[in-house]
């Protein structure tokens, strides 16, 4: 049968309502709780006591009221994390939501234990404990090469990677074949969801990735191997195209890459006239874009987009404290503290 577009996509609003009405509802009452920015300028300009005092009436207050040392702040941001994704799996367990999630922090346990595979590196205090994959069963299947511990998917991968660190390739090409991994697994549980601003977000993360990859690898001369690698798959961006453009003239590459849908991203990055890469605007440029994209999810009310969107903040916020507090502890000035933070990482609104 066929509908009209705003139909369709009522129909698909009205299929989510079940799964995620209830916990879209609960998301609210929590998102009336973001920091805004005039609480944020307060922060940058009080004393490390002060912005405790400040934070006392915020949900962090009760993680960081007793925090005196940095190591004190850090416990307590990533208990505060802790509570946050133990809210998000009581309200979704059963949906793809929590699995988009966690699944950043799964990958870097794969990392921390990889490292960890020949002894060469400790992973005591390392690991995270925001992972959906049981770190024990993950470093036992690490021991046996990846061998029968973990869900299908997980066994595969890491028998691939385990096979990288054995022949010596070093700790960065298995965090690129990770990273790769990473972005192409979260593109396909969104898809699974069925969410176009999910996969549109995924899809712009992956080309943000791979267009870093890219200018990074030019500047330490990288062959095309390297970047058959490392370059992520399902992006707009034609990765086959990226691995040819890395062997061509900067003024090629320049023009091709200003003419993408992330021209306006690379303006900044692209020195036309001077012909270099300025790598120190990079991620600051495509941080914004992401969190641009990321605004188009507010625009869904009752799918998980929202309950998304959500969790990104509290994670961006958790960042903008570490940054704060770990400065007032450090003696940093205000000044120098208000360049770091940007507004555009506080999306609770100006209130």
């Amino acid at each position: 049968m066929d509908v009209e577009p705003d139909m369709a996509r009522a129909m698909k609003t009205f299929r989510k309502l079940p799964r995620y009405g209830t916990a879209v509802g609960r998301i609210m009452m929590h998102e009336a709780t973001l920091l805004n920015w005039q609480r944020v300028e307060r922060l940058i300009e009080s004393s490390f006591n002060d912005c405790l005092t400040v934070l006392l009436d915020t949900e962090y207050g009760p993680y960081l009221e007793k925090a005196t040392r940095a190591r004190e702040v850090e416990e307590g941001l990533l208990a505060f994390l802790a509570a946050q994704y133990a809210l998000l799996d009581s309200i979704c367990e059963g949906t793809f939501v929590a699995g988009f999630m966690h699944l950043k922090y799964d990958f870097h346990n794969v990392k921390v234990v990889l490292k960890g595979r020949n002894g060469d590196v400790p992973i005591e205090g390392m690991l995270s404990g925001l992972g959906e994959l049981d770190t024990a069963r993950l470093a036992a299947s690490v021991e046996q090469g990846g061998a029968g511990n973990l869900p299908g998917y997980w066994n595969g991968l890491l028998e691939t990677l385990c096979k990288v660190v054995d022949r010596g390739d070093g700790p960065q090409v298995v965090d690129t074949l990770a990273d790769r991994e990473f972005l192409e697994r979260r593109l396909m549980i969104a898809r699974g969801e069925k969410s176009r601003l999910l996969v549109d977000f995924s899809r712009a993360a992956i080309d943000v990735a791979n267009l870093k990859v890219l200018l990074r690898g030019r500047g330490l001369d990288k062959g095309p191997d390297f970047y058959r690698e490392a370059l992520a798959s399902g992006g707009r961006l034609d990765s086959g195209e990226l691995v040819d453009l890395a062997a061509e003239s900067f003024d090629r590459l320049s023009g091709r890459l200003l003419a993408t849908r992330y021209g306006r991203m690379l303006e900044h990055v692209l020195g036309s006239e001077e012909k270099v890469v300025r790598l120190t605007s990079l991620d600051r440029d495509s941080d914004d874009y992401l969190l641009e994209k990321l605004g188009f999810m507010s625009r869904m009310a009752l799918g998980p987009e929202r309950i998304i969107k959500y969790m990104l903040t509290r994670e961006d916020e958790v960042t903008l404290l570490r940054i704060t507090l770990m400065g007032k502890l450090h003696g940093i000035s205000s000044e120098v503290l208000e360049r770091r933070i940007r507004p555009s990482l506080v999306r609770g609104g100006v209130q």
